[in-house]
């Protein structure tokens, strides 16, 4: 399956955790849920629905604002491969991401399609190279360009940032 979306934003981070392959894979399906509202500004919910880990076929609620952009996912969980890979997504235009802008007084709504990738790679016995790529499809072109123009594309970027270093910080903390 391609990364590469129409009219998109394609969004990776890297970074190297202190913790084996099996550690870091693990926290991220148990334990993604429950430090979410720490790893990040913003961060206000991330839920799997009706499973306490994520896997294949559930469902994930999310909600987070980011300065002037409330953002709610409904994710459906696509592939899990133990300790190499987990993706989830929402898609145009059967389950997009809804995407409220707040421009002064006005309310501007969107939608996009966000997919959500977790890499993993076994760099010793102690160390995991985690790369999480976020993909923001958006409807058009027109929005691609406006979403360039209006600094949106550098506010998610450095939200991705902060969000990694984050939760490699949480990973890292965990017993």
């Amino acid at each position: 399956m391609t990364r590469k979306k129409p009219n998109s934003f394609y969004l990776t981070e890297t970074v190297i955790v202190n913790k084996p392959v099996n550690n870091v894979f693990n926290f991220i399906l148990k334990d993604l849920q429950t430090c979410y509202t720490k790893i990040a500004k913003g961060h206000e919910k991330f839920k799997v629905k009706n499973a306490e880990k994520i896997s294949e076929g559930k469902f994930i609620e999310c909600s987070e604002t980011i300065k002037n952009v409330k953002v709610s996912h409904r994710y459906e969980v696509k592939k899990v491969i133990k300790n190499k890979h987990i993706y989830f997504c929402t898609e145009l235009p059967n389950n997009p991401t809804k995407v409220l802008m707040q421009f002064g007084k006005k309310i501007v709504e969107n939608v996009s399609g966000s997919h959500v990738y977790y890499d993993f790679k076994d760099i010793n016995s102690k160390q995991t190279q985690m790369t999480v790529t976020i993909v923001i499809q958006l409807p058009n072109l027109l929005n691609k360009i406006m979403g360039t123009i209006t600094g949106s594309k550098k506010l998610f970027s450095n939200h991705l940032i902060e969000e990694t270093n984050g939760l490699k910080r949480e990973i890292e903390s965990a017993s």
